[in-house]
């Protein structure tokens, strides 16, 4: 069931993208971690067993023969949207359970969320093929180095990093691969919020992205440091003997939906009329 209504009915329906954009709001980073915080101390064993729940049957799905690679592509949008249906029943004062995380992969929001998932990683490789070839053409006789970092990347092998010295000492090449990684992160921020979208309204996958695009537009740096600070409560649980994992995780999943939950209530406008 689509829970997104246009426009806002009461206090817990969402404002379509047209209000928002139009009335504004302040990004608010204290409100958006206090609700994270709120909504996963009142359901705290819920969320840490979903989670561990859902890094099972990824690491299981992971290293089955043959289709270990795509298990990744169909399993992370449906665990996604399912993180973000139990953030929002909390939000409304109902209890999650661990099987509501499964409820990402029913319905059309499963569809929405894996096409959206697919747009943006097709997106994303588009970016990086866009400048291969100059890569390419400006590693010139470096070509070999790159070649084997990417067979030593995806065999898991090490590789010797100061033989990436030539590369760097090319400007252009240099350049190039800045490039990349300012585009691959641009489009990321942009596009935080439209698995969120895809979850919780009915909307087909470009208009997910479209909508992401305007909300983060003219707030992109503090979702920047937002979803930067979330990465690295994430981090933390992993260094945290993995165990913390089950805590963090869960907060930088609501930290997302919070802030959409509370940019599209309208809460914090800057025209409210």
């Amino acid at each position: 069931m689509d829970i997104i209504d246009q426009p806002a009915l009461n206090e817990n329906a969402y404002l379509s993208v047209d209000e928002v954009t139009r009335r504004g709001y302040r990004f608010e980073f204290g409100d958006y971690f206090n609700q994270a915080i709120e909504i996963l101390k009142g359901n705290v064993g819920a969320f840490a067993l979903a989670t561990l729940v859902m890094f099972a049957i990824q690491i299981v799905g992971g290293i089955l023969p043959f289709i270990g690679t795509f298990v990744g592509l169909f399993l992370t949008p449906g665990f996604y949207a399912g993180f973000v249906l139990m953030s929002h029943k909390a939000s409304l004062g109902e209890k999650p359970e661990v099987g509501d995380l499964f409820n990402g992969f029913r319905g059309g929001a499963y569809g929405r969320v894996l096409g959206t998932y697919l747009l943006t990683v097709v997106i994303m490789i588009a970016l990086v093929l866009f400048v291969a070839v100059p890569i390419i053409l400006a590693a010139g006789p470096n070509v070999q180095v790159l070649e084997q970092l990417a067979l030593d990347l995806s065999s898991g092998s090490k590789f010797d990093m100061d033989s990436l010295s030539g590369l760097f000492s090319n400007p252009d090449l240099l350049w190039l691969l800045i490039l990349v990684f300012v585009g691959v992160i641009y489009l990321g921020v942009n596009l935080c919020l439209a698995m969120t979208f895809a979850t919780l309204h009915s909307t087909s996958a470009t208009e997910a992205l479209k909508s992401s695009f305007r909300i983060v537009k003219g707030h992109w740096f503090w979702f920047l440091v937002f979803t930067w600070l979330l990465s690295i409560c994430s981090t933390l649980g992993i260094i945290a003997l993995c165990v913390g994992i089950l805590v963090t995780y869960p907060i930088a999943m609501i930290g997302i939906f919070s802030a959409f939950d509370q940019i599209m209530k309208g809460k914090h406008p800057i025209y409210p009329n």
